[in-house]
């Protein structure tokens, strides 16, 4: 059985907010960070949301992370979340 088309680890580990375990997952394998599933969502857009800060810090650490991609279910960028998902940090 598949999961859902575009879901990876990176998305998983970085939407559930585990620091430890998105940076463990990081070294496991060359991931494309700015990789999105099927709504368009990237790991750094999931931690935006998510609001899970420490996460987003080191995904915005990797080279080549993209703070301005949207999303294509809203057509928000992971820097567009952030402001309105740091009220709650």
């Amino acid at each position: 059985m598949e999961g859902p088309t575009g879901f990876t680890g990176l998305r998983g580990v970085a939407y559930l907010g585990i620091a430890d375990v998105v940076a463990a997952v990081l070294e496991m394998k060359e991931w494309d960070v700015n990789g999105a599933g099927c709504m368009g969502s990237t790991a750094l857009t999931c931690a935006a949301r998510t609001r899970h800060e420490a996460v987003a810090k080191i995904l915005l650490g990797r080279v080549g992370a993209n703070p301005d991609k949207a999303d294509t279910q809203y057509g928000q960028t992971p820097l567009s979340w952030a402001p309105e998902c740091m009220r709650g940090w």
